[in-house]
């Protein structure tokens, strides 16, 4: 009886990631530009009007079990608010609202008084009374979760990559608390029209991700919610594939700078290729030459 031939996929090593050896070459080229070229660490290559830049050094925390800063996670809700254009049936808050809410080292902010600007998200105004999802980020001390507050179905969902803590909920509730204050005026598009302190709130904990991941994960589900993407998560793949995500973007206004230092990185790495060669084939000559000469002398010894 045949036994079935297992698959091998090559890989390849690069900076600290082992890559399919069959990856796409321009994709290949950014990783190599972001881990192992000369490129100075504290340049900008990610830059948008919007959502901030990003360094070639700030990009490295993408590697395995890196801890992404707030950049990255914010960027991703900007990212994704300016690909749906005209479909906003959700909206996603930076990580500003909730640290605008909960200043480090202080007591929440009381509802009273807030207004929307105060917590960094008024251009969402004219929004909420026809979206149906607000995604909000939440960086509490050194973890992130996300909150999910549905409009459509009158449910609050606590989202944690790692087990909830009844703090975590407690921010949740507060969360909802100003959301009844700074849109109080507007007109929802629940059938009750409940306030959203009104709403149920629902621990949604299937995923357990490492602590280092927390961020990939609020990350990911934002992209794909409604899918139960965590239950063949491969970190390391995830991690390629946001790095790659947030570099190749449209609205990454340094993009092509990037690929003209990929090309120049590969250009210089032939050109050593090259010149290598000659430098063998040199070597090659001389050594013959000089093999032929010390023929020559002995032949030469003989006839004495």
């Amino acid at each position: 009886m045949n036994k079935a031939k297992t698959k091998v996929v090559r890989k390849e090593r690069i900076g600290p990631f082992r890559v399919d050896a069959g990856m796409d070459e321009a994709d290949k080229g950014i990783l190599k530009f972001v881990f192992e070229s000369e490129f100075p660490l504290k340049e900008n290559i990610v830059d948008t009007s919007s959502a901030g830049s990003c360094t070639r050094d700030g990009a490295q925390k993408f590697q395995p079990n890196g801890w992404l800063g707030t950049f990255a996670v914010n960027y991703f809700t900007e990212i994704l608010h300016l690909e749906r254009g005209e479909d906003h049936t959700s909206v996603f808050f930076p990580t500003f609202f909730a640290e605008k809410l909960f200043p480090e080292n202080a007591k929440p902010k009381t509802s009273l008084g807030l207004r929307s600007k105060d917590l960094c998200v008024r251009r969402f105004d004219h929004l909420i009374h026809t979206c149906e999802k607000i995604f909000i980020l939440v960086h509490d001390s050194d973890h992130y979760f996300l909150f999910v507050v549905r409009l459509d179905t009158e449910e609050a969902e606590y989202w944690d990559s790692m087990h909830g803590t009844n703090s975590r909920r407690n921010k949740c509730k507060t969360i909802l608390q100003a959301l009844d204050h700074i849109y109080r005026n507007n007109v929802f598009v629940t059938s009750k029209k409940k306030k959203f302190t009104e709403f149920r709130l629902v621990d949604r904990m299937e995923a357990k991700q490492s602590d280092a991941d927390c961020a990939i994960f609020v990350i990911r589900h934002m992209q794909r919610y409604g899918e139960e993407w965590w239950r063949n998560f491969k970190s390391e793949e995830t991690r390629i594939e946001l790095l790659l995500y947030m570099i190749k973007s449209k609205y990454n206004s340094l993009l092509r700078m990037v690929l003209q230092e990929t090309v120049k990185k590969e250009d210089t790495k032939e050109d050593n290729l090259e010149k290598a060669a000659r430098m063998r084939k040199v070597e090659g000559k001389q050594n013959t030459r000089a093999r032929s000469k010390k023929g020559v002398n002995k032949d030469v010894r003989r006839s004495h």
